[in-house]
């Protein structure tokens, strides 16, 4: 006895002759960022960012701009359709580059491409007194966007992605991009991700932590490298794709530099903990001595109160004892008398 014979479950649907499926079949959602690939193609603007990012990006702006200053200009460059497209991009650039090295080179010159068209555009709309600030923190602000998008992206890999190792790549390979001077300051240890509940990343990366060095290498400061500089690397990028020209009109600058081994940044952290003391003390000792001399002009207008007061009594008394021995004597001696009541009894005048 089969099922079409009882007639069970009758729904209007042939078994044997199923309907077409029809549509795309939605894609498949990835929450470790080492099941992640980058677009298959290109087509955009920009590539959009996986649902759980674009549902917090408004939250992850906010998070980056919360120090800046002046706030409300930092968030107008920040917030603007531009900006948003950057990060977008170089999402998708950082997935490539960290995790996918080599596999997806022809993704990654696409990406590069656009994200260098849209830094230019702007970076030309920012207020030109206000681009050398601008500048020298848009590549940590960068840094930290794309790693807070990680982090709403991938949730099953979040342990990886606070990783030193991981955020220490995304720093150095963003500020060379930008930049086109990796920068190995340690500087995303003061970064600060707080979902409602304070900085998740302040007990995992505390400043000054017990960091064991490594000790210093001999003639390490002899191995400089040579940086070939003319335009950030977007900025050349862009003006070798239109072949402005113009181009050459900047001349080529050589740069050499030296790498901070681990005790040279240990160094320079203990320096920045002595400075931020002192200027923690001497603003403490600005405070009490301003507590001090206000509790002296209060003891001084307290002892001139007094003084004044003493000066009047004085009188007042003279003044009194004269005219008592003006008119009579007696009275004045009844007056010594009454105050002598006061004066302590000494043993010999018991």
């Amino acid at each position: 006895m089969s099922i079409n014979s009882l007639g069970a479950f009758v729904t209007g649907v042939d078994i044997n002759n199923p309907p077409p499926i029809t549509g795309e079949i939605p894609p498949k959602k990835v929450f470790k960022i080492q099941d992640a690939l980058p677009p298959s193609s290109l087509t955009g603007e920009y590539e959009p960012l996986p649902d759980n990012v674009i549902l917090n990006l408004n939250r992850i702006i906010d998070n980056v701009g919360r120090d800046k200053n002046p706030k409300k200009k930092w968030m107008q460059y920040f917030r603007s359709p531009l900006n948003k497209s950057i990060i977008s991009n170089l999402f998708w650039y950082s997935l490539c580059k960290l995790m996918h090295n080599f596999k997806f080179t022809p993704i990654e010159e696409q990406l590069l491409d656009k994200i260098a068209a849209k830094y230019v555009e702007l970076y030309v709309s920012v207020e030109t007194n206000y681009r050398d600030i601008f500048f020298q923190t848009y590549y940590d602000c960068l840094a930290q966007a794309v790693f807070y998008s990680f982090f709403f992206a991938y949730p099953q890999s979040r342990s990886f992605i606070v990783s030193e190792d991981f955020m220490s790549n995304l720093f150095s390979m963003m500020s060379e991009e930008i930049t086109g001077m990796p920068v190995c300051n340690l500087g995303y240890e003061k970064w600060s991700l707080d979902l409602g509940a304070g900085n998740i990343l302040q007990n995992k990366n505390p400043v000054g932590s017990g960091r064991i060095s490594l000790p210093v290498l001999p003639n390490a400061h002899k191995k400089k490298k040579l940086l070939h500089m003319r335009y950030s690397p977007l900025v050349d990028r862009y003006m070798k794709s239109k072949r402005y020209e113009g181009y050459n009109v900047v001349n080529n600058w050589k740069l050499r530099y030296t790498m901070r081994n681990p005790k040279q940044r240990e160094v320079a952290s203990k320096m920045n903990n002595y400075r931020h003391l002192a200027t923690q003390t001497v603003k403490n000792t600005r405070l009490r001595f301003e507590e001090f001399e206000e509790a002296s002009r209060e003891i001084d207008q307290e002892i001139l109160s007094n003084k004044k007061y003493m000066q009047k009594v004085t009188s007042l008394m003279e003044s009194r004892t004269k005219a008592i021995i003006e008119q009579n004597p007696r009275e004045y001696a009844n007056l010594l008398v009454s105050l002598r009541g006061q004066w302590p009894l000494y043993e010999s005048e018991a």
